[in-house]
């Protein structure tokens, strides 16, 4: 486990290796969302774009790369600034010498193929080509092409490597290349006995593409069928030696690799909501999986069950993205939404409408994040501010013997708050679950309070959120027990 914790320092760096910032395709950050939100700024692309990549978000740029209806052999990667979408710089591949011959898409889920970053270098693949650039300004650094028709557009390359960092690209035709971040030059390649998906990093400076290999490309143990039959390996768990996969009848399957036979072995299987469409709507967190189905969003155990299971309304769950405590469920539909929920329970905090038709699955861009739509182009939108406890201590309040008092804590920030109470002594009891308020409101505690042959108590109340800790001083006299 030495390389993986190498690797994750060196990703700190890289910040985004592969699709969704994670070489293990968790789709999740330690970054909290503030609801609700509004529309910040819109970058449109060129006019008739049909195949768009999923932003990156990196040092407050926004790269993607996509096609032109109107131009079917031209591919651009573009770069916005976050903080009010102007564009810094475009490329365009027409300078990369290829046949021209139109290529249709062979893959249905066109965004996960966004580019990779790796220092100042950005990795993107267009039908045939993966080719490098500068992050900073879009100088063309080097090019390689795989062939006619092999369409990798669809594949996000996988940043591999502590010392020689290299780029895992697989092609649609059946092959595996490594090729050197730094030149170009083409470490090995593979055949690859399966239908090639995103590279997703695992054990032992392996990868899944969905055939499990090592660093210099063999294939190092056997696959069920099932993951043969996969549309790719969605999260890997390389600490834990495991894998979860989405197989073509919409199930998700878990496997985890046995090290003693040298093969993965099916574990469990998870199907919410009659299967899901997105290979890449998954995310892992906290040792859990949040999984979507059609129009449902569960949160399912290392052990396959079911903690919680939240529907929608119709449609299709399009991509979901953890963002600490909270976690944005996008709906892809006649009316297309973006939810809020908290990933604890699956409370739903908000539910927003958006005006068109998303392309891509969100990206977090500090509080807030971006989609690209078909007509608008790249969008992002901006989180509320953070919300704020207030609450006064009680000095002193009047009771008859044991019973119940109500605390009241309200919120003056501008975003949902949750949190939890506590009392720092045992005869006040408070109930552990989470307590919610939304900004502008208050919301009553309920204390139970056991004076045990007393006349006089004290304690402190201590709230905790994601965003502070109050503590208040409770005080409460048994008016009964006076002579």
């Amino acid at each position: 486990m030495r390389f993986f914790a190498a690797f994750l320092a060196l990703t700190a760096a890289l910040y985004w290796p592969t699709f969704g910032g994670s070489p293990m395709h968790h789709n999740a950050t330690s970054t909290s969302l503030w609801p609700k939100f509004s529309k910040s700024w819109e970058s449109p692309l060129s006019d008739g774009s049909i195949r768009v990549s999923t932003p990156v978000c990196f040092e407050n740029k926004i790269v993607l790369k996509y096609q032109e209806l109107r131009k079917p052999f031209e591919f651009r990667v573009v770069c916005f600034d976050a903080i009010d979408g102007s564009l810094i710089w475009s490329f365009s591949d027409s300078v990369i010498p290829k046949p021209k011959k139109v290529v249709l898409p062979l893959h249905p889920k066109d965004f996960e193929g966004s580019p990779a970053i790796f220092r100042n270098m950005v990795y993107a693949t267009s039908n045939d080509t993966v080719f490098c650039l500068s992050v900073s300004d879009g100088k063309f650094l080097w090019w390689k092409t795989f062939g006619n028709n092999c369409d990798i557009f669809y594949v996000s390359p996988l940043i591999s490597g502590t010392v020689v960092p290299a780029v895992i690209v697989p092609v649609a035709r059946r092959s595996i290349s490594c090729i050197d971040a730094m030149t170009g030059r083409v470490v090995w390649e593979s055949k690859n006995p399966f239908w090639a998906t995103s590279p997703a990093l695992c054990q032992d400076n392996s990868f899944l593409c969905p055939a499990p290999m090592n660093a210099s490309g063999s294939m190092i143990a056997n696959i069920p069928e099932e993951m043969n039959t996969s549309l790719g390996p969605i999260i890997t768990v390389p600490d834990k030696n495991k894998a979860l996969f989405l197989c073509r009848d919409g199930v998700f399957r878990l496997f985890s690799y046995n090290r003693f036979f040298s093969r993965w072995e099916f574990e469990w299987k998870c199907s919410v909501d009659g299967g899901s469409t997105y290979p890449r709507a998954a995310c892992y967190f906290e040792g859990d999986f949040l999984l979507p189905g059609r129009e449902n969003v569960a949160r399912v155990d290392e052990n396959g069950e079911m903690l919680w299971n939240l529907q929608f309304a119709k449609g299709s769950i399009m991509g979901c993205l953890v963002c600490g405590k909270k976690a944005l469920v996008l709906s892809k539909g006649a009316s297309s939404t973006i939810s809020v929920i908290d990933t604890r329970d699956g409370f739903l905090y908000e539910s927003m409408k958006l005006d068109g038709q998303p392309m891509t699955v969100p990206v977090q861009t500090g509080n807030g994040f971006v989609i690209v739509f078909a007509k608008q182009g790249l969008v992002c939108y901006k989180g509320s501010d953070l919300p704020k406890l207030d609450c006064k201590s009680v000095d002193e309040v009047e009771m008859s013997g044991d019973g119940t008092v109500l605390l009241e804590v309200s919120n003056t920030g501008g975003s949902w708050a949750s949190f939890y109470a506590r009392p720092e002594k045992d005869w006040a009891i408070i109930d552990k679950g989470i307590i919610r308020c939304s900004p502008g409101q208050k919301t009553t505690i309920p204390i139970k309070v056991l004076f045990q042959g007393k006349h006089y108590r004290e304690t402190r109340i201590v709230l905790t959120s994601e965003t502070q800790s109050k503590t208040v001083l409770f005080c409460a006299t048994n008016i009964s027990s006076k002579d």
